[in-house]
């Protein structure tokens, strides 16, 4: 449904992933555009819209779109809808929701030390572990350098997820609602200028 006919060359891939050739606001245009006339009821498009913004607040690349999908099977969500959800999270945005998913995980776990401590690290601390986590399979540095980063982050991204959710379901839900009510007036509207004429017609 979204595929391109051609298919394109990685690196034009990874450009248009960092930043779109048409512009992040006409992007973000056709991203809402197609999911208002996606079909299903506005609960289940709002749900599965709202688990893969959920889903990308955590820290766990590489499974954004699986997680989105099981959530969005949860609470009777789209998984197409919870596909495009996922955009919600990209280079821009991570920095952001980890680096607040970190304070707050550090703060809810006082045990990890608090502010200043050895687990605390910026974004890019945390990228770096993970990267040389991944790469290395080594899992001394799993334990060493990424759990003492991941694990706050990852608990803090929990309350951080929940609120995306619940936010991105409310404003998703009213958007596809008001789409489709302003849609059925044009659509009567239309129905009605098309009966007058053929009444006119007919006299």
């Amino acid at each position: 449904m979204f595929r391109r006919r051609m298919r394109q060359p990685f690196r034009a891939r990874v450009r248009e992933f960092l930043w779109p050739r048409s512009g992040w606001r006409r992007w973000a245009a056709y991203l809402g555009h197609r999911v208002r006339r996606m079909p299903g009821t506005p609960h289940r498009i709002a749900a599965g819209l709202a688990a893969g913004a959920a889903v990308s607040c955590a820290p766990l690349p590489g499974v954004h779109f699986l997680l989105a999908v099981l959530l969005a099977l949860a609470t009777r969500g789209s998984p197409l809808a919870s596909a495009i959800g996922t955009a919600f999270g990209n280079p821009w945005t991570f920095p952001i929701l980890w680096g607040a998913a970190h304070r707050l995980g550090d703060a809810m776990l006082p045990s990890a030390g608090g502010a200043g401590s050895a687990g605390e690290a910026d974004v890019g601390g945390l990228a770096a572990a993970l990267t040389q986590a991944f790469l290395s399979f080594d899992p001394a540095v799993v334990s060493e350098r990424l759990l003492p980063v991941w694990y706050p982050a990852m608990v803090g991204s929990l309350p951080i997820g929940l609120a995306v959710w619940i936010l991105v379901y409310l404003l998703a839900r009213r958007a596809v609602e008001s789409h489709r009510s302003q849609r059925t007036v044009r659509m009567n509207r239309k129905f009605f200028e098309m009966d007058r004429k053929s009444e006119q017609a007919g006299d």
